[in-house]
Formats: C-alpha cells, sequence, structure tokens
C-alpha cells in the first residue's frame, strides 16, 4: 500500500508555497541561480525559505542546490542531514570558544 504524504506549503501565492511548487515540479537539484531565473528571488531569500520550509526544502552544505523533499532519495535526505548535524556542532563548538575567550579576557 502507498501513502500519499501531504504536507503544510504554507497559504497558496506566497514564497514559499512557489519555491516549492517550482521544486516539486522537478526531478533534479536546482542551483539557486536557475531559482532566481525562474522566481526572481535572490540567493539570499532562497536560503532563508529553505530554512523556513520546515523540511520542505532540502539544501545544506555541499549539496548541488535545492530539491523538495518529496523529490529526494532517502540516500540524499542522510547525506545532508549528517552535514547539516556536523555543521551544527562546528558552530556550537565555535560558539562555545568565543564565549569562553570573552569571560577569560573580561577577567584580566
Amino acid at each position: 500500500m502507498q501513502y500519499a504524504l501531504q504536507f503544510d506549503e504554507t497559504k497558496p501565492g506566497d514564497d514559499l508555497a512557489a519555491l516549492c511548487a517550482f521544486l516539486r515540479n522537478l526531478t533534479n537539484w536546482a542551483s539557486a541561480q536557475t531559482i532566481s531565473q525562474r522566481l526572481g528571488f535572490t540567493e539570499r531569500k532562497i536560503r532563508d525559505l529553505a530554512s523556513k520550509s520546515k523540511g520542505l526544502i532540502v539544501s545544506g552544505p555541499g549539496s548541488p542546490g535545492y530539491k523538495h523533499v518529496t523529490r529526494c532519495t532517502g540516500e540524499e535526505v542522510d547525506r545532508i542531514a549528517l552535514r547539516l548535524q556536523a555543521q551544527a556542532k562546528i558552530m556550537s563548538t565555535r560558539a562555545g570558544d568565543i564565549r569562553a575567550k570573552f569571560h577569560k579576557t573580561d577577567s584580566l
């Protein structure tokens, strides 16, 4: 038995819905340049929409672009998720290092 997946992609007519609809119609990854040419979004806006998509738009470090989650393979999702988790760990360590250095220099 196959189940149909349904996602809340926000209200029709907004930018996130437009980006999701565009990516759902593709089977391959879309570069930020391609999305920008088709939808008129800046690269920064595309990254922001992907971040706000609650997992509907897949992208991350080393990915070839953007893809709708329903168009991804399990391997693609796992690879991107692992890279994002590794990046988060690195950023968390850096934040801790910055705080530690600040407090160390503050007490001198």
